[in-house]
C-alpha cells in the first residue's frame, strides 16, 4: 500500500477482479479498473 496526497493507493485483487474503492466520510464506492461501478452484490 501507498501513501499518495489525498488517500492511499494499494494494487488488490478481490475474488479475481481488480476494484478501486474511494472513500468520502463514511460512504464507499466501489470500481472496476474503467470507472464503472462495481454492483453491491458483487
Amino acid at each position: 500500500m501507498k501513501k499518495c496526497p489525498n488517500g492511499m493507493f494499494s494494487e488488490i485483487k478481490y475474488d479475481g477482479e481488480r476494484v478501486q474503492v474511494h472513500k468520502k466520510g463514511d460512504h464507499f464506492s466501489y470500481f472496476s479498473r474503467s470507472l464503472k461501478p462495481v454492483l453491491p452484490h458483487k
